[in-house]
């Protein structure tokens, strides 16, 4: 269960696409909550939701949102293939068959 903040940065991570720096995050929450929050408490927060496997932490202040961070917004991450995989249902053997001798 996330708190509060935890939620906060989650939907700010969720805003940006599923990656943010710690100092975008810091900012967007200063303006979501009119508090002015440490960038060390905001740390201590990421600190805690990476071990906690909701979010990634790179280098360079880089967060990125895992698979829990998504389900815990009751969300799916985006695909990587974008449109590239077929909508619908699998096509039949038998059809493909016939679409490749024809072609």
């Amino acid at each position: 269960m996330a708190t509060a903040e935890e939620r906060n940065i989650l939907k700010i991570l969720d805003e940006e696409g599923g990656q943010a720096s710690e100092v975008l995050i810091c900012r967007k929450i200063t303006k979501h909550t009119k508090l002015e929050l440490s960038m060390d408490y905001i740390r201590a927060i990421l600190g805690s939701m990476g071990r906690r496997d909701l979010i990634n932490v790179f280098g360079r202040g880089r967060i990125r949102l895992t698979e829990k961070g998504w389900k815990a917004l009751g969300k799916s991450p985006a695909s990587a293939f974008g449109g590239m995989i077929p909508s619908g249902p699998p096509e039949p053997p038998e059809e493909r068959y016939r679409r490749w001798i024809t072609e």
